[in-house]
């Protein structure tokens, strides 16, 4: 099997530790990572190729930037109306299609991160705007610095929240109406505030400290099973959008055949010598 490089013009992928793998937003400095027309496929393709590295069993998603972990969109690279079809002969309906065809590519970029089948990490310094939030909201563990600042900005700009922020921070944050002001204003808010209302897990006072933090937890995420860390991570994916009797159901599946699983034989193993486990790749 060839694996993958992880080489892109939007990106910078290092393995920091032993199957964790790194995925930084690298645009130039003045730039503030900005979402131009070449990151979309990249960001797809990295996750598209984690999802069956045997390297990766954890990925952190940061950034290069000290000021910034995304400046949401490029409004300077995006053709048009942002992608969408030009104005011309097709009637209402065909460019009603064509266009929710192209969001629905943009949408997957995101929607890679729940689906890639191992755990991500995400370490927001610095301004994190509109597509940045959606990308933040897509990952299982969030951490932010103390400079870091949000902002779900699209209604300032005539624009809707259409990448699944709106979605997925509805299940993940414990006060509706906040992010309902947040989303309804696009008014910057704090990391203090997104620590308050849970969309990250904690708050540190200097990027290098958030990154080492976080770097620890991915390193200790890709030293379990990965049949059992892709497991929970699909098992709380389902029951965040289901009921507790559904995600019952649905975890039923996992434990159930789970019971012979190479994985649970070598930590019983391991635990029984006082020795640590070593799993093999999924």
């Amino acid at each position: 099997m060839t694996l993958p490089s992880y080489k892109y013009s939007t990106l910078e992928c290092t393995f920091p530790r032993e199957l964790v793998l790194n995925i930084a937003l690298n645009r130039p400095p003045n730039k503030l990572n900005a979402l131009n027309q070449a990151f979309w496929p990249e960001f797809l393709d990295a996750f598209t190729h984690v999802a069956t590295d045997p390297r990766v069993r954890a990925v952190l998603v940061s950034s290069t930037n000290p000021r910034a972990f995304t400046a949401g969109l490029d409004l300077k690279d995006a053709p048009g109306n942002f992608g969408a079809p030009p104005e011309g002969p097709m009637d209402a309906g065909r460019k009603m299609l064509t266009s929710k065809k192209f969001l629905k590519t943009w949408q997957a970029t995101f929607n890679a991160i729940e689906h890639c089948g191992k755990p991500v990490l995400v370490a927001v310094n610095g301004v994190c705007i509109g597509g940045g939030v959606h990308l933040v909201s897509a990952c299982d563990v969030r951490f932010a610095s103390k400079d870091a600042v949000f902002s779900i900005r699209e209604t300032a700009l005539g624009m809707i929240p259409d990448l699944g922020s709106l979605q997925r921070l509805a299940k993940a944050v414990g006060n509706d109406s906040i992010l309902r002001e947040l989303a309804l204003t696009g008014r910057n808010f704090s990391a203090a505030e997104a620590k308050e209302m849970g969309m990250v897990g904690r708050v540190f006072e200097t990027k290098e400290e958030m990154y080492a933090h976080a770097l620890t937890v991915a390193t200790q995420i890709a030293s379990n099973s990965p049949s059992s860390t892709a497991a929970v991570k699909d098992i709380l994916n389902y029951s965040r959008d289901h009921g507790v009797s559904d995600g019952l159901n649905y975890v039923s599946v996992y434990a159930t055949s789970h019971g012979s699983d190479a994985d649970r034989v070598e930590a019983f193993s391991a635990f029984a010598q006082r020795r640590k486990a070593v799993f093999g790749n999924l």
